[in-house]
């Protein structure tokens, strides 16, 4: 694997609850950083007398921090009532080519500096409030039959196996294989079909997220296509 750039170490905020996730604008530097304590049994018995833990019983916690220019967007004001209200809501960190990570956090300090002859910096450290979950970024590999869905600038992998397929002939009331994949070559499909058919190559490739296009509805039916193509291409 190649170096990545650290600007595609994303933080993102949930905007309103309902998993709607936005990267945090004006940040210049993210971080976050695992951390598990351990469970010292060191006793009489311990060979050579060299310490023994525990594993698997230690406290496992996560931080993020993440530093920048003040820009007073949507997501600024997000921090600061996320801040005052004291809620804990779920936040998203991307880590380039290797996976997300998602889960609560509780915003622990915000805070605003500036010089007479600087812009104004915002500082911002959250404590992980809960268990987190790790989303492994897969490689695309169109000779697999996979496309890429690039989703709040995360590329996620689609698929169609064939108990896919059957799932998605069911839900787009198809009367057959040919039939189904006529409908996006004719141009005769609607948004519902649109849906259906990113959302069960998103399931087929193992990602269970919002769909919310980057790019909007002609990147969405540019991306159907490409997973169409790839998945009934002829193997050489």
């Amino acid at each position: 694997m190649v170096a990545q750039k650290g600007k595609d170490l994303l933080i993102k905020i949930d905007m309103d609850g309902s998993g709607t996730f936005e990267t945090v604008a004006g940040l210049r530097a993210s971080r976050i950083s695992f951390n598990a304590e351990t469970v010292d049994v060191t006793n009489l018995g311990s060979a050579g007398g060299w310490r023994e833990l525990l594993g698997g019983a230690g406290v496992r916690s996560a931080s993020i921090s993440g530093s920048g220019v003040f820009r007073d967007e949507n997501t600024d004001e997000r921090a600061r009532q996320i801040f005052f209200d004291g809620e804990i809501l779920p936040f998203q960190v991307i880590i380039p080519d290797f996976g997300v990570v998602e889960g609560p956090f509780q915003l622990t300090s915000v805070e605003y500096s500036g010089q007479h002859d600087g812009e104004a910096a915002l500082e911002l450290s959250m404590a992980s409030a809960g268990a987190l979950i790790f989303t492994a970024i897969l490689m695309v590999n169109p000779y697999h039959g996979d496309a890429e869905l690039v989703i709040g600038g995360v590329a996620y992998v689609m698929r169609l196996p064939l108990g896919v397929l059957a799932e998605l002939e069911a839900e787009m009331n198809a009367d057959s294989l040919m039939g189904m994949v006529q409908r996006f070559e004719t141009g005769v499909f609607s948004a519902r079909d649109l849906v259906c058919l990113l959302k069960a190559g998103l399931r087929g490739g193992g990602c269970d997220v919002a769909l919310d296009v980057d790019g909007g509805p002609i990147v969405a039916a540019q991306a159907a296509a490409k997973l169409l193509a790839v998945t009934f291409a002829v193997p050489e």
